[in-house]
């Protein structure tokens, strides 16, 4: 009963938090009017205050409302307050060339944070010295239950996993590069990373083998210390445009296929 009863309120508020959004990111209330109490909002969507109050906290942190002392919650103008949090937001309300910018944007950034990443992993005592380095032991556990997923058959669930186990991937070079703010800067993105991804391996289902294959490939160049090589493979391996298979266009294959078709794409790519 408990677990139910978390779940329900996890629900409640991010339908508070949905909806809130749309008022602010469309400008149905305009930055510097006030919302009205807690209380009086409570009443409005019919749950509790404590709901309200972390939905409210939650609004705050996305930049999009802040406090202000014996007046309560003001709107902000989320052009120069919003955080990164709001991110997944603005791109779901932006018209197509906005989310077109912001994807190109996100590229770069993650371009920057990736390749600076595995540059600073590198240049550790560490590497110099072996090849068995907790970066190599962790790309190698999540690329082993990659596999596992892929050779199940591919529902929602298991395509929600992959979407996951890919964004650890990349999360841990940038761990093993040592930069903290750069991986704020990634975990921020989460969730707008999963939404995209996890839409493109729903309509792509055979590019999840080609990822698959070309992280295979990437782990053999770090563990080997081919820095040269693994630079140029993460260079393509940035866009999700690396993960297309080529060979599908234009007829239907398979969404998992065969091991030696799965080497070939390797050895394209």
């Amino acid at each position: 009963m408990k677990k139910k009863k978390r779940t329900t309120a996890k629900s409640n508020k991010e339908r508070f938090i949905e909806q809130m959004e749309t008022l602010l990111l469309m400008h149905l209330i305009l930055p510097g009017e006030l919302l009205p109490p807690e209380r009086e909002l409570a009443q409005q969507m019919g749950v509790s205050r404590p709901v309200i109050h972390e939905g409210l906290l939650e609004l705050g942190a996305r930049g999009l409302i802040s406090i202000r002392p014996r007046h309560g919650w003001i709107v902000n103008n989320f052009t120069e307050e919003g955080a990164l949090p709001l991110l997944s937001s603005l791109y779901r309300f932006s018209a197509p060339q906005s989310a077109a910018r912001i994807d190109a944007d996100l590229e770069e950034v993650r371009r920057m944070i990736l390749t600076k990443s595995l540059m600073q992993y590198f240049a550790t005592d560490t590497v110099q010295k072996q090849t068995n380095s907790p970066l190599i032991e962790k790309l190698h556990k999540i690329h082993r239950e990659e596999h596992k997923n892929i050779e199940a058959h591919l529902r929602p669930a298991e395509i929600r996993r992959l979407t996951e186990l890919d964004f650890l991937f990349y999360r841990a070079i940038i761990e093993a590069g040592g930069n903290t703010i750069f991986l704020l800067l990634f975990n921020s993105a989460r969730e707008l990373y999963h939404q995209k991804l996890e839409q493109f391996f729903t309509e792509n289902t055979e590019s999840i083998r080609t990822a698959a294959a070309l992280k295979s490939r990437l782990i053999a160049y770090i563990t080997e210390n081919k820095r040269n090589e693994a630079f140029a493979l993460l260079e393509k391996m940035i866009s999700t445009n690396a993960y297309i298979h080529t060979e599908a266009v234009g007829r239907e294959s398979p969404p998992i296929m065969r091991e030696q078709h799965y080497e070939e794409l390797s050895s394209k790519a």
